[in-house]
């Protein structure tokens, strides 16, 4: 019995064995939710369980392209890192240099995975990147309500943030959140120009800070 939970135990410490498991996590909470929408009526706004993979506003696509080949390098390259230098003797600046530059990497090649889509109306269809895609939603997205801390100022955006006279003109994504995306996606905007590519990097280059506080909080809770 303890030979069988000792091996449990160095399975379960496994990455690839914890990624399945994750995995596995979110399959059977999907699964459930989609029954419970389906049975109970649950209302989650645009997301429905026939199109979308719940809870996500997403919609499933099993198209292979070539696209798919740098992420599986990259995860690939995520594995063998882990499995050299997670363990060793490694000096912390370098495991979080190494860290972030994985997070953004897999954060760039995953959502290339699709390659180009096309946007724009009948007959004036443009092919964008797919990594730039989703900020050309501006009903959808902070993206879209960049302007209008422009248009408004930043002390009355904030100030009559929750008022229907701006709150009601703000994208679906803005008004589920307070504003701070949308005002980082401003300060980026004023420092780099209101453009696809420099929000859709900068945003990736941001969050993949969080690697920072995230290894300091796992140093001090479990040394």
């Amino acid at each position: 019995m303890n030979n069988f939970q000792q091996h449990l135990q160095k399975a379960i410490r496994l990455i690839p064995v914890q990624i399945g498991l994750i995995a596995l996590f979110f399959c059977v909470y999907h699964l459930l939710l989609k029954y419970i929408m389906r049975e109970t009526g649950l209302d989650l706004g645009a997301v429905g369980y026939n199109n979308h993979v719940v809870p996500l506003y997403a919609q499933p696509s099993f198209d292979l392209s070539l696209w798919i080949l740098p992420a599986l390098v990259v995860c690939a390259g995520f594995l063998y890192l882990c499995h050299r230098y997670l363990l060793s003797d490694i000096s912390d600046s370098r495991l979080i240099g190494i860290a972030t530059v994985c997070f953004i990497a897999i954060n760039i090649s995953v959502a290339q995975i699709d390659g180009y889509r096309e946007i724009g109306a009948e007959g004036e269809k443009e092919r964008i990147l797919t990594l730039l895609e989703p900020y050309t939603r501006t009903s959808l997205e902070y993206y879209g309500d960049v302007p209008r801390v422009d248009e408004l100022g930043i002390r009355r955006f904030l100030k009559d943030y929750s008022k229907p006279e701006v709150f009601d003109t703000l994208s679906g994504h803005t008004r589920t959140h307070p504003p701070g995306g949308v005002l980082f996606l401003w300060h980026v905007s004023g420092l780099f120009g209101y453009n696809l590519i420099s929000a859709s990097l900068v945003t990736i280059f941001f969050t993949a800070l969080t690697v920072i506080p995230i290894y300091r909080l796992a140093g001090m809770l479990h040394g």
